[in-house]
């Protein structure tokens, strides 16, 4: 008889030991740092993140670059509402999907991710990559080049090295920019991060893994509540 309640209570301490660890994987609090790419490219914490938002993007896609455009024209209120109130870490993972997998007959998409990811080493991505974005829009999207899925990429013409080179000047890059951009340094990491791209998108681009909910596409007449309500998701999925 004693042996018996000593083999019940020896099953009900497993038991109890089973829903323990059940119950602190459940409510542990994940570490995103342990998953972001590269710290130099997120907004937020990744350490303290309860959420983790990821846009995969290619600096010459210019659906991408939309939603780029309105997150930099609605930027205290995303990094308001979202960065710090809901604690999301948002990250941008650069490729230059255009060049390697698309259609696009000049070398534009990799040599402006070449040039953004020397700006990062600089620590200056998003200073740089905020720029681009602008740069590209005042040349040629708002001029309507790219705007329609029959003309994607953005400029047909190859966009010349000081294109990029002066972009990195007007935001006080130097020197060692200019040689890591001309000299391919970064070349080597940009093919790495794209192939490794390829992996976790399973469709085109823009492409934007919010938690567990993704959003594909976006359509250029959208603009800021309609990002919100694909943010809104991803905070709910």
């Amino acid at each position: 008889m004693i042996g018996k309640v000593i083999r019940i209570g020896g099953v009900c301490g497993v038991v109890g030991l089973l829903l323990i660890v059940i119950l602190m994987n459940v409510t542990a609090k994940p570490n995103y740092a342990e998953k972001v790419w590269d710290s130099r490219t997120v907004m937020g914490d990744a350490e303290t993140a309860e959420h983790h938002f990821v846009m995969y993007t290619d600096v010459m896609c210019p659906y991408c670059d939309v939603i780029t455009r309105l997150m930099i024209a609605n930027e205290e209120e995303f990094k308001r509402d979202y960065i710090e109130n809901k604690k999301v870490v948002f990250e941008v993972r650069m490729t230059d999907f255009l060049y390697e997998y698309g259609t696009h007959q000049t070398n534009n998409s990799r040599e402006g991710a070449e040039a953004i990811y020397c700006a990062k080493n600089e620590d200056k991505f998003w200073e740089y990559y905020h720029a681009v974005i602008k740069q590209l829009w005042e040349d040629y999207q708002s001029k309507g080049v790219g705007a329609s899925s029959k003309s994607s990429p953005i400029a047909d013409e190859a966009l010349d090295d000081t294109y990029w080179l002066n972009i990195g000047k007007n935001v006080g890059l130097g020197d060692s920019f200019k040689k890591c951009y001309l000299e391919h340094e970064s070349l080597a990491e940009v093919k790495a991060n794209t192939e490794r791209a390829s992996k976790a998108v399973d469709s085109g681009l823009p492409y934007l893994r919010l938690g567990n909910h993704v959003m594909n596409g976006f359509d250029t007449s959208w603009g800021w509540e309609e990002l919100r309500q694909q943010f809104d998701a991803g905070l709910k999925s």
